[in-house]
């Protein structure tokens, strides 16, 4: 913020006029309509002035931006690719790795939001701007979190990096909740916030980031998704109608999508919401049951069938009712 906006601002708080002020502090009413259109910058003295003549003060606090857990895990990740990259740069491979990276988070992407944001990736690999690259890679606001919900930097950490900035993540989690769990005694059901959950697009794009790793974690992956997708029965009607509605950027790897989109159907049956139509799209044409490699006694595998939600069986996905339990 600049001395225009704080001036600005100042001047709707006090409810004083140009004019009166321009008379208490005998600035020129020219000028002081300078500042506020931005057109000329106050010295700090006059400013100092002007401030005196509104009867107010400017105070900076620093304060951690609140973040939900799936955009500071995001945010995390990302920060450690721009530290990386100002240690070393970024070389042409690096560049065509990003461009490699667009064009498939592209071809699994609808919705003029992400289209804009895609686009502006695509500037930016265009012209190598690394100064606005380490912006976007750090950036809090809600541009810089939209922008990194379809990143092109998957593959730029190594194994080791990436767990030890998700190792920092599970513990911020763990104490959050933590507090959850000890801090509401007899409050009854928690209410959550659209900002304090993870909508399908940030899930999405969390799967891509874990589907990179040498071997995946499937058990854990299909946990949290199941845990994060029955967060949002927390929510009120309006933001679980928002939730729902967000689903336009897919995983791009069929059992994932069909797995995301299964669950947003149960968590929207179990509300008394439709199914979104974008949870509609994928059917697998082979059975999937994610925990195959725990379970090989086929007797088990046909009562799983029967146990399994029609959400799950619709398309494609072996999964019984009690694997979907919150843990």
């Amino acid at each position: 913020m600049n001395r225009g906006d704080i001036l600005s601002r100042a001047l709707d708080s006090s409810q004083m006029s140009q004019a009166e002020l321009a008379r208490v502090t005998g600035v020129p009413a020219s000028k002081v309509s300078r500042y506020v259109s931005h057109s000329l910058e106050p010295s700090e003295r006059v400013f100092d002035l002007l401030l005196c003549g509104l009867g107010v003060r400017v105070e900076m606090q620093v304060v951690p931006v609140a973040m939900e857990r799936t955009k500071r895990r995001s945010w995390l990740l990302h920060h450690a690719v721009s530290s990386k990259v100002g240690a070393s740069g970024i070389d042409e491979a690096g560049w065509a790795r990003m461009q490699h990276n667009l064009d498939r988070v592209r071809s699994n992407t609808q919705g003029p939001i992400h289209g804009r944001n895609l686009d502006h990736w695509q500037r930016l690999i265009d012209s190598r701007d690394v100064r606005e690259l380490h912006r976007v890679l750090v950036d809090t606001s809600a541009e810089g979190i939209g922008m990194r919900e379809v990143s092109p930097m998957t593959g730029f950490l190594t194994e080791e990096e990436r767990v030890t900035v998700l190792d920092d993540v599970r513990r911020i989690v763990d104490a959050v909740a933590e507090t959850e769990r000890t801090g509401r005694p007899g409050a009854g059901p928690i209410r959550l916030t659209l900002d304090e959950v993870s909508t399908p697009t940030e899930l999405a794009a969390w799967i891509r980031d874990e589907l990179m790793a040498p071997v995946p974690d499937v058990g854990h992956m299909v946990r949290v998704l199941i845990r994060e997708t029955d967060r949002w029965r927390a929510l009120g009607p309006t933001d679980l109608a928002a939730v729902l509605a967000d689903g336009e950027t897919g995983v791009g790897t069929a059992r994932w999508d069909a797995l995301l989109e299964a669950l947003t159907a149960r968590i929207a049956h179990l509300c008394g919401y439709p199914t979104p139509t974008w949870a509609r799209r994928t059917r697998l044409e082979d059975a999937w049951y994610p925990w195959e490699n725990t379970v090989t006694d086929p007797r088990w595998q046909v009562i799983a069938v029967t146990q399994t939600p029609a959400e799950m069986l619709h398309r494609g996905i072996i999964l019984p009712g009690k694997g979907l339990r919150v843990v």
